[in-house]
């Protein structure tokens, strides 16, 4: 499977394919594990978080071509892909080493490209983003949702979601607490009988 993605800059935006990321309200992790068959379709996660869904072994490759004049450092959670492709131009077929180098970040050139791949083999839901923080923040983010049905098989062994912890991120997206509610995640699940324990993160 090929995934293109092209990276682009408008006004105080950045974009991968056109789509300036935003936080879902209802985060992708949840709705992976709680959509059932429907998590199988990139549209249920929301166009604005730049969904690709991923079956599990599948050898993945993405190009990313950069069309602004910037370089741009590109970070993929859970996984540790092999560069096979990276340049100050365009995209073309190049001999691929028979030992690719490995990294979970890579600077993309500025109006260059790059290619790389990975095996889906560890199923979550998983950022890809450019680690300039202010770049990311403003949207240049795109979302891998790894072998959902793998991930919501084995969801109640393995996950263990805190119990109200959806809702936390309701408030975190940009709801205001009211008056007199806990004002750290802790405090709120405390408060709402959740177990503090399961709060270590688990997904980008």
């Amino acid at each position: 499977m090929q995934k293109e993605i092209r990276l682009l800059k408008w006004v105080t935006s950045w974009m991968f394919n056109n789509v300036n990321y935003k936080p879902p309200e209802l985060p992708s992790l949840f709705t992976a594990v709680s959509a059932g068959e429907k998590a199988v379709d990139a549209g249920t996660y929301g166009e604005s978080t730049q969904t690709f869904v991923l079956e599990r072994g599948q050898v993945v490759e993405v190009i990313v071509q950069n069309n602004h004049m910037l370089n741009h450092p590109v970070h993929l959670h859970g996984h540790n892909f092999q560069i096979t492709h990276r340049s100050g131009g365009g995209i073309n077929d190049t001999h691929v080493a028979q030992n690719p180098l490995r990294r979970d970040t890579i600077v993309v050139n500025g109006l260059g490209a790059l290619k790389f791949r990975f095996r889906a083999d560890n199923p979550g839901v998983w950022i890809f983003h450019c680690h300039m923080e202010w770049h990311a923040h403003s949207g240049l983010v795109a979302t891998f949702v790894e072998a959902p049905m793998e991930l919501q098989k084995n969801h109640s062994s393995v996950i263990q979601l805190p119990t109200g912890s959806d809702r936390i991120c309701v408030d975190a997206a940009g709801q205001s607490f009211e008056v007199g509610q806990p004002s750290s995640k802790e405090e709120q699940c405390a408060s709402q009988g959740a177990d503090q324990s399961n709060l270590t993160p688990i997904a980008a």
